[in-house]
C-alpha cells in the first residue's frame, strides 16, 4: 500500500471519533466519513507504522445504517459523530465499543454485558450546550470548533441543543459586535471572551459566560440582551488558562438572577450552580441513576461511599435505604450545592467533603468507616491508582461504577478484580446520540 494508491473495502467497524474502519492487505485503514458496512473506494493519503488513513472517494455500496445528515454543519461541525447513521446503527457501534473494551481489556465476562438503553430522543436533549467564541471584535463568531482545528464553526443552531440556543447566541453576538468584547483565540491565547454556556432546567435557563479577565466591557448591557433573550440568571467565569478545558479553576460572578437552576431528578430537587457537574440528558441520567441504585442493591444498615460525587444526584437518590452517606468531591461549589440539595430535600444522614477522592478515601479508611457499597463516577480519565487502592482497602461488598470511557472503566475494572472483585452486570447507557460518548454502569461485587 502507497499514498495515493486508490483502494476499495468494507467497512467492518468504527473508531471511536465516528471513522470508519477496514482492512485492505492486512492493513487497517481508518477512513473519516465511511459508515459501519459500507463498501467503499477511498485514497490512501497516509501510511503509518500499523494503520493508514485513507480519504473518502465515494461509496460503492452503501450500509443499511447510512442515512443523509439532517444536520447543515455536520461534514465541517466536530460537535456530532454519528449524523450520517441511523441511530439503530450508531447503538450497535456502542455496544460492540463497551462490550470489546471490557471483554479484552478488563476481562468482564461476555453474559455479564446487557444491551444498550438507547435514549427516547436524539435531538434537542441536551440541557447543557457550550459554544466556542471566535473571529474578531468586529466580527464574532459562535459555535464549534472544526475537527482537530481551533477554528470555530459557525453554528447559528444546532439539533441537540435546547430550543432557545439560537436566539440566546443571537442575542450574545450582538453584544459582542456593540461592546467590543474580544474574542479568545486558542493559537495565541490572547482575547476575552472565550465561551457562551448555557443551561436548562425546571426553573429556567442560565447562561454563563467564560472570559479570561473579570472586566467585561459594558456588563449592564450584557445582563439586559441576556434577559431580553429568555435568560433567567447569568454568570462570569474567570478561565485565564492556556488549555483546552471550557471551565477552569478560577471564580464565578453572578451578574444577574440566582446563579443557579433548581431541577428535579429521581423524585428529589437539585440546585445546579454554573460550574456544577449535572448530566446533560435528564430522560437517561434518570434511567442510568436508577440502573446505579439497582446495582448497589442498599439496606437500612449501609454505609455508602459516594466517590466524585458532584452535586451529591447519584447518592441521594439512594440516601433514603441506607444509614449513612458520605460524598467526596474536589470542586467547591458542586460541594456547596450537594449540602444544598441535601437540605433541601430534607435528607439528615448524608455528608459532604471536599477534597481529592483518593486522599479522603484513605483518611476515612484511616478513621474506621467501612462503607458496604461504594459508587465510583470519576471523570473521563477514570480513577487515579491512589483512589483503587483506598476502594480495594476499604473493602465493601459492592462497588457500582459509573463511566462515560469504556477503555478507562476497562483498565480500572481489570486493576480491581486482582482485589477480589468480578463484574457481575454492566449496563450501557446512551446519554449522548450523535456523538462518540456513551455511558456504562458496572456492578462489582466481591468475590
Amino acid at each position: 500500500m502507497t499514498d495515493g494508491q486508490e483502494i476499495i473495502m468494507e467497512i467492518t467497524a468504527m473508531a471511536h471519533d465516528g471513522r470508519g474502519i477496514g482492512r485492505h492487505g492486512g492493513m487497517v485503514v481508518f477512513v473519516p466519513g465511511a459508515v459501519l458496512g459500507d463498501t467503499v473506494r477511498c485514497r490512501v493519503i497516509r501510511r503509518e507504522k500499523r494503520s493508514s488513513v485513507g480519504e473518502l472517494i465515494r461509496v460503492e455500496n452503501a450500509s443499511p445504517y447510512r442515512q443523509p445528515s439532517p444536520c447543515p454543519y455536520f461534514a465541517d461541525c466536530g460537535g456530532c459523530t454519528y449524523q450520517s447513521m441511523t441511530y439503530p446503527g450508531e447503538l450497535a457501534v456502542k455496544q460492540e465499543r463497551v462490550a470489546s473494551a471490557l471483554i479484552r481489556l478488563g476481562g468482564v465476562k461476555p453474559e455479564a454485558i446487557l444491551p444498550i438503553l438507547g435514549a427516547p430522543e436524539i435531538s434537542r436533549y441536551r440541557n447543557n450546550a457550550q459554544f466556542a467564541v471566535g473571529g474578531s471584535a468586529g466580527e464574532p463568531v459562535l459555535g464549534f470548533y472544526a475537527r482537530e482545528s481551533h477554528r470555530v464553526v459557525p453554528v447559528a443552531d444546532c439539533l441537540l441543543q435546547m430550543p432557545q440556543a439560537p436566539q440566546v447566541l443571537k442575542a450574545f453576538a450582538g453584544y459582542l459586535m456593540e461592546s467590543g468584547a474580544v474574542p479568545y483565540d486558542r493559537r495565541t491565547g490572547r482575547g476575552l471572551i472565550r465561551h457562551l454556556c448555557l443551561r436548562t432546567a425546571e426553573s429556567g435557563l442560565m447562561v454563563t459566560v467564560v472570559a479570561t479577565a473579570e472586566a467585561l466591557p459594558q456588563k449592564k448591557l450584557l445582563a439586559r440582551v441576556l434577559l431580553d433573550a429568555g435568560a433567567d440568571t447569568g454568570a462570569l467565569h474567570i478561565n485565564a488558562g492556556r488549555g483546552s478545558a471550557v471551565l477552569g479553576s478560577g471564580k464565578t460572578q453572578v451578574f444577574f438572577g440566582s446563579g443557579h437552576l433548581l431541577d428535579s431528578l429521581c423524585g428529589l430537587r437539585f440546585r445546579v450552580s454554573p460550574t456544577s457537574f449535572y448530566q446533560v440528558n435528564h430522560a437517561q441520567a434518570q434511567r442510568l441513576y436508577e440502573t446505579a441504585r439497582a446495582m448497589a442493591e442498599p439496606v437500612a444498615d449501609d454505609t455508602v461511599l459516594d466517590l466524585y460525587c458532584g452535586t451529591g444526584t447519584i447518592g441521594l437518590t439512594m440516601a433514603g435505604d441506607v444509614r449513612r452517606l458520605i460524598g467526596v468531591e474536589a470542586v467547591p461549589s458542586a460541594i456547596r450545592d450537594a449540602r444544598d440539595n441535601a437540605a433541601r430535600n430534607g435528607i439528615a444522614n448524608a455528608a459532604f467533603r471536599e477534597g481529592d477522592a483518593g486522599t479522603l478515601a484513605q483518611a476515612l479508611l484511616k478513621e474506621g468507616v467501612h462503607p458496604r457499597v461504594i459508587i465510583l463516577d470519576p471523570p473521563r480519565r477514570g480513577c487515579d491508582a491512589a483512589t483503587l487502592s483506598a476502594v480495594a482497602r476499604l473493602s465493601p461488598r459492592r462497588v457500582v461504577y459509573i463511566s462515560c470511557d469504556p477503555a478507562t472503566l476497562a483498565r480500572d475494572v481489570k486493576i480491581l478484580s486482582q482485589a477480589g472483585y468480578a463484574v457481575k452486570k454492566a449496563q450501557p447507557v446512551d446519554l449522548f446520540p450523535r456523538t462518540p460518548h456513551v455511558e456504562c454502569a458496572a456492578q462489582l461485587v466481591r468475590e
